[in-house]
């Protein structure tokens, strides 16, 4: 079932935008611009017919995150979906670029964009049902709490020359030969987990959850945030704690911003 609060309000955001320009000697022309843009309604969505007693919490580390039961309140419905609004979230977009066009043909731009964005759902799919069940979150699909969104920009490196080959005086038969370089930091990515094959009790089944893992998961600031235990790698080679703390936290560094 599919139902929406009263006064539900489609989707809308405030956006604003600050350029300067200014042309300097030897025809360089250089712009510095901003853009913010506020959620004022976004749509959220809770499964109302979710079962939030809690099975066990975490233990032995800083995650003690409680892992709720995967039951229906009434089994008469598979799931109850309730879309409501929330004015969390927003983006922000900054760009400096420098161009010149010479006299023999060559024309150059760079610029450099740094952007991020928050966001508690993407709003991304088609159906009430993969909206909520997609949901990325901590405590459960049902508690979700703002964060950075897919489509955070990060850092971004245009560069564009362009050069024009004439074949007459009056230029109009010519050829253009462009090349581009473009550079960025990555997309943005979400490290989630499920349980083992040998583990009954659905350790992913946060609030209703169903069989696809959106739970985060705990990344650790020191050794003593996690509980590591020497393995045989080998017949011959042991991993101590100290080793697989050392290898676990480079993984991180290397994947966490």
């Amino acid at each position: 079932m599919d139902l929406f609060v009263d006064n539900f309000k489609y989707l809308q955001v405030l956006r604003g935008n600050l350029v300067h320009e200014r042309g300097l000697p030897g025809g360089w022309n250089v712009s510095l611009e901003g853009i913010y843009t506020k959620t004022l309604n976004n749509v959220l969505y809770n499964n109302m017919n979710s079962n939030n007693t809690v099975d066990f919490t975490w233990t032995g580390t800083p995650d003690n995150r409680p892992v709720f039961t995967r039951n229906n309140i009434d089994n008469d419905y598979r799931a109850i979906y309730v879309g409501y609004n929330t004015s969390e979230g927003y983006t922000y977009n900054i760009i400096a670029a420098v161009d010149k066009t010479f006299d023999f043909g060559l024309s150059a731009n760079l610029s450099y964009t740094y952007g991020d964005a928050t966001t508690i759902n993407e709003g991304t799919s088609s159906q009430n049902s993969s909206q909520w069940r997609d949901q990325i979150n901590v405590n459960g699909r049902n508690n979700a709490i703002l964060g950075r969104s897919d489509f955070s920009a990060g850092s971004r490196i245009l560069g564009v020359l362009n050069y024009k080959c004439k074949w007459n005086d009056s230029g109009t038969s010519a050829i253009t030969i462009s090349l581009f370089y473009d550079g960025n930091s990555g997309n943005v990515h979400s490290s989630v987990f499920g349980r083992g094959s040998a583990d009954s009790r659905n350790l992913n089944n946060e609030v209703g959850s169903v069989s696809r893992n959106r739970s985060l998961i705990f990344v650790p600031t020191g050794a003593s945030q996690i509980n590591l235990i020497y393995y045989t790698l080998s017949s011959v080679e042991v991993v101590s704690a100290a080793k697989q703390w050392q290898n676990l936290d480079a993984l991180i560094s290397s994947n966490v911003s």
